[in-house]
């Protein structure tokens, strides 16, 4: 970002607002179509089900094993239990569309 400009975060609201601009629906529509698309993707992975979105990345579970660990506050030894993680893997194309953009604009702060 320029000048430490604290970078923009997209939300549901901006998400509703452009597809609302850019189809011509209703603030209504807008906003159940969002809501629809990300319920299908919770419930997909609820189902245990891995979410591929073409030309943008794949969502899928991965189980972790119970671990050793440690508590961060008082450093004693507390076992980690096993749980399923949701994890994201950029496509290709995002992942080269991403890069891309770091190359012409330098200007990310480092």
């Amino acid at each position: 970002m320029t000048n430490g400009a604290k970078p923009k975060t997209l939300t549901r609201a901006a998400i509703v607002a452009s597809i609302k601009a850019e189809l011509g629906l209703t603030h209504q529509e807008a906003t159940q179509f969002v809501t629809d698309f990300f319920d299908e993707i919770a419930d997909s992975l609820e189902r245990n089900e891995p979410v591929k979105l073409m030309n943008f990345g794949k969502f899928d579970l991965i189980d972790k094993k119970a671990r050793p660990g440690l508590n961060p506050k008082t450093g004693e030894p507390k076992l980690v239990e096993a749980r399923r993680v949701v994890t994201f893997r950029p496509s290709n194309k995002l992942r080269q569309s991403v890069q891309r953009k770091a190359q012409d604009d330098p200007s990310d702060g480092s």
